[in-house]
This record gives structure tokens, sequence and C-alpha cells, in this order.
């Protein structure tokens, strides 16, 4: 292949939807810091709840059930055992605290 071949191929080739390298770094960034606010409005909702004699198993389960699918996907593209360990026990967890949930309402 010369070099206008090639020219040609990259001039022919779609743009990706999602922008440039740093654009998707830059989306990719922002689900890290949106799970940080997520968790920290959690722990907030969390203690409001507790302080007021409530379950926060609800909040637990959506938390725990998130960062076991980070952690899923993480595993997927790693291959790191780590990775594997912590969605499994973060999933337990989001089971847990549903059941925990559900059962809250027989009284």
């Amino acid at each position: 292949m010369n070099k206008d071949e090639v020219l040609k191929l990259a001039q022919n080739k779609k743009p990706d939807s999602r922008g440039d390298e740093r654009e998707k770094m830059i989306f990719d960034k922002s689900f890290y810091w949106a799970f940080l606010g997520m968790g920290a409005m959690a722990i907030m909702f969390a203690m409001v709840r507790n302080f007021h004699e409530q379950d926060p198993y609800d909040i637990m389960a959506l938390i725990m059930f998130s960062g076991a699918s980070a952690f899923a996907y993480r595993f997927i593209k790693t291959k790191k055992v780590a990775n594997l360990f912590c969605g499994i026990l973060m999933l337990g967890m989001s089971i847990i605290s549903t059941v925990q949930f559900f059962a809250s309402f027989k009284g």
C-alpha cells in the first residue's frame, strides 16, 4: 500500500460518534466522577434514613449493583481476578441488600 492509498482510506473512514481520543477519555472519566458523586449522596441519604430509624437497604442494593456492574466490565476487558472477586463480592452484597429490602415490608 502506498501513501496515497492509506490517505484515501483515512479520508473515507467514518468519524467515531464519541469523538476523538481526548473526548473518549473525558467521557470515560465522567462516569468515574458520577460514581463518586452517587456514592457520596448515597452515604448521606443512608445516614439520614438511619437517623430516622429507617433501613437503607434499597440505597445499598443500588450502589452495590452498580459497583458489581463496573467490576464485571473491568473483568471482561482485563481478565484480572481481583476485578472478578470484587464484582462477585459486590453482587453478593447487592443480593443480600435486596432481600433485606423486600423482607422489611413484612413487618
